[in-house]
């Protein structure tokens, strides 16, 4: 501005015009290119399958968890469609809002401004030959959407894994069990009882653990190719699983750090270090290992938040009850958006695995003779 006003046009007092035209049109470019390098739609989704075993025959259970925003204001039917390959189209499947509805802009019910009558928006179930999902929802621009959808199938033909779990007397784990999943299963761990199971780099027989992680860690966890559990890969505890941790000291990050020796001093003590729940962590795994296993974890007291939204992914009471809970990531997009019709590519997509898998229980064994478990 000085140098148009008092060099160029050598007119000082134009700068009271020229200023605020110069604000202007820089607001004007801004929003212009902020707008040109943002898409139309953007979408997020966060999927976790459950499969269960019931009487010899395996049930699905899909939920998706999906954030949907868009770049101006409008009104648009949105659809979710829930496919898992290998699978067939699971029952039924529904969706509702995952948000408390009409308590921010725009709301949930309401779209932003006064009128005289309320528009309204309609769920339509999948049975009815559209997709589940929502129809005339009011969209505003730079607002956000959340929505949960559930997809069923009991009794599918070909399980997603086949377990031969057994817990000794000594309530070790034991047997085997063999991932019929598509893609290879990674960053995955086995958890019963009080324990939980990790599993080792491939080629490496019993590694010895680092100094000061005598206790295990859920944040020492890596995505190495060679920790991934392939398609039909068998996996015991003898040849995979050789790091059994207390469970609670695994959820929590619990580590036993050995502190040095005192000058002059002849031993040094072990104590254990609690770390802090971060409050801030993304890591979905580390996500759904807290919601599953609450409970188990301390809740309240670890992590100073509640789960009362959440409380139907708790599953801290099915490890106690002959079953084991297996969580692990997948890189299969299970997933579609659809917006008018048209689909809508997800930004990012995960996708969790918990599998609660049977395990029988083996007798102890006296004097060489095996007693039977109590009818």
């Amino acid at each position: 501005d000085y140098l148009i006003v008092s060099v160029w046009l050598n007119r000082p007092h134009l700068t009271w015009l020229t200023f605020p035209i110069l604000i202007a049109v820089g607001c004007w470019l801004t929003v212009l290119l902020t707008d040109s390098a943002t898409p139309e739609l953007r979408a997020t989704a966060m999927n976790v399958i459950d499969v269960t075993e019931v009487d010899g025959k395996q049930n699905v259970c899909v939920r998706a968890f999906t954030s949907i925003s868009s770049r101006s204001t409008r009104r648009a039917d949105v659809g979710f469609s829930i496919q898992i390959p290998g699978l067939e189209e699971l029952a039924e499947t529904t969706t509702i809002p995952f948000a408390r509805a009409e308590n921010v802009y725009g709301g949930m019910y309401r779209p932003h401004g006064s009128r005289l009558s309320q528009e309204s928006f309609l769920h339509q179930p999948a049975t009815e030959g559209w997709r589940s999902g929502v129809r005339a929802l009011p969209m505003p621009a730079q607002g956000s959407h959340a929505f949960l959808t559930e997809g069923w199938s009991a009794g599918i033909n070909a399980p997603l894994v086949e377990s031969e779990l057994v817990v000794t007397s000594n309530g070790l784990l034991e047997g085997s069990f063999t991932s019929r999943l598509p893609v290879p299963l990674r960053d995955w761990f086995v958890v019963y009882g009080s324990r939980a199971y990790q599993p080792q780099r491939r080629g490496v027989q019993n590694p010895r653990p680092a100094a000061g992680d005598e206790a295990g860690s859920a944040s020492t966890r890596n995505d190495d190719d060679d920790r991934a559990l392939m398609p039909g890969e068998v996996c015991n505890r003898e040849r995979s699983l050789t790091k059994v941790t207390e469970l609670r000291s695994f959820l929590s990050s619990t580590r036993a750090t050995r502190a040095a020796a005192i000058a002059g001093g002849q031993s040094s003590g072990v104590s254990a270090a609690l770390a802090n729940y971060d409050v801030l962590n993304d890591d979905p795994v580390d996500i759904m290992m807290m919601l599953s296993l609450y409970s188990a974890a301390g809740g309240v007291d670890y992590t100073r938040v509640h789960n009362d939204q959440l409380r139907r992914m708790e599953v801290s009471d099915s490890i106690r009850l002959n079953q084991v809970l297996l969580i692990g990531l997948i890189d299969l997009p299970v997933t579609t958006v659809y917006v008018d019709e048209q689909p809508v590519e997800p930004l990012t997509q995960t996708t969790v695995v918990r599998l609660i898998l049977p395990v029988e229980q083996v007798g102890a064994i006296v004097n060489n003779t095996e007693i039977p478990p109590a009818e």
